[in-house]
């Protein structure tokens, strides 16, 4: 596994990066927070954007384990990276994998959600579109972008895509059987991003 730094600076194609478990945490809790203070926002959204600049490059995968006991952790982490193109390299934590031995059934029924998850993200490959650098859009990556999102896709554009809200952060725009969000600011906090993805890019019932 190469540690992301390294990665940019490698003269091969990079496959697998070092990320982090996805989700929020506290300031103080070993994460460094922002000038607000109180909660970090963990997410591997803007580390696998950054290594799909080059048209040519393969998926990239994350690599990081699950935070032990943490809920969700598993459709999260597969969830943050597929809404990046990306996937997540499955590690189970250490009671997982021991209750899974012993079969039993709360065990299980995390790995039954955990195969869901995967089946979902790759039969729907709704994946989001980061559209922020394209300010504005030309005419040409206007339709590439409605193409994506009319096919299933999630599009997220700052205000140049016309149609920004007001008052909330984002808007929705239905686009075939996709949607696009429209961001209020240019371009939009990272953080309130890798937040919003969680409502944004939909996991299965479990």
């Amino acid at each position: 596994m190469v540690p992301s730094p390294l990665a940019r600076k490698a003269a091969r194609q990079v496959l697998a990066v070092e990320g982090v478990p996805p989700g929020v945490g506290k300031a103080g809790d070993g994460s460094t927070a922002g000038a607000t203070g109180g909660m970090w926002i963990d997410s591997n959204l803007w580390l696998a954007r950054s290594f799909q600049a080059d048209p040519d490059r393969r998926p990239v995968w994350i690599s990081h384990r699950a935070r032990d006991g943490a809920p969700g952790i598993y459709a999260r982490s597969i969830a943050d990276a597929a809404a990046a193109g990306a996937r997540w390299i499955l590690t189970l934590d250490d009671d997982l994998r021991a209750r899974l031995l012993r079969r039993e059934s709360e065990a299980l029924a995390v790995w039954r959600g955990i195969a869901d998850s995967l089946a979902f993200f790759e039969n729907h490959a709704k994946r989001a579109a980061l559209a922020f650098d394209l300010a504005p859009a030309t005419e040409g990556e206007r339709k590439t972008l409605r193409a994506f999102a009319a096919g299933g896709g999630l599009v997220l554009s700052g205000p140049s895509w016309g149609g920004a809200p007001k008052e909330q952060s984002y808007t929705m725009v239905a686009e075939g059987e996709g949607e696009i969000a429209v961001y209020k600011d240019e371009p939009p906090d990272p953080q309130s991003v890798a937040r919003d993805l969680s409502d944004l890019v939909t996991t299965p019932e479990t």
